[in-house]
């Protein structure tokens, strides 16, 4: 009996508040929108700083690979722990255990040389995503008309990677 008289309330109060009022819900849809260009500038300012802040945080992150032979049985696992890192919108990782097991000497050493190429490139350019998604706030900068909304509100262009033309 609760529970039916608390749907009626609540539809009494959204007809109270949307039905009964339609001037008010249409002035809400209404609204102009923003300027794409002053838009799409504070976007990649926040993104910029999101970066910058997230090159502060390392975590954990610990992966099992197991083989599976024809008739579904695992055949063989193998785990491993890694340290990740941001540098320039990149995620790096460094290993830091094989099955359970530290690395030992000669594996360190190369993961160190590994690791070392990864934040280089990294320092020198910046993730593709971000680039072609860079390129495509330029072009929308200069050409509003390329305005999309399932292309920069729905994902339309971060799922094809596509870059505008």
């Amino acid at each position: 009996m609760q529970i039916r008289n608390l749907g009626f309330i609540t539809g009494l109060i959204l007809f109270v508040s949307y039905g009964a009022s339609p001037g008010l819900s249409q002035a809400a849809t209404e609204q102009p929108l923003p300027d794409i260009r002053q838009l799409m500038r504070e976007v990649q300012e926040h993104q910029k700083q999101l970066d910058k802040i997230r090159e502060n945080y390392t975590y954990t992150s610990f992966q099992t690979t197991q083989d599976i032979d024809a008739k579904g049985q695992i055949k063989k696992t193998e785990t491993a722990e890694y340290e990740a890192f941001f540098v320039n919108g990149h995620i790096i990782e460094r290993k830091v255990k094989a099955n359970g097991e530290l690395l030992d000497e000669h594996n360190q050493q190369k993961e160190t040389e590994r690791v070392s190429k990864l934040v280089e490139k990294a320092e020198s350019q910046g993730d593709d995503l971000m680039q072609t998604w860079a390129y495509n706030v330029r072009m929308l900068l200069a050409r509003p008309s390329l305005f999309d909304f399932h292309d920069w509100c729905e994902g339309g262009l971060v799922r094809s990677q596509r870059r505008l033309h």
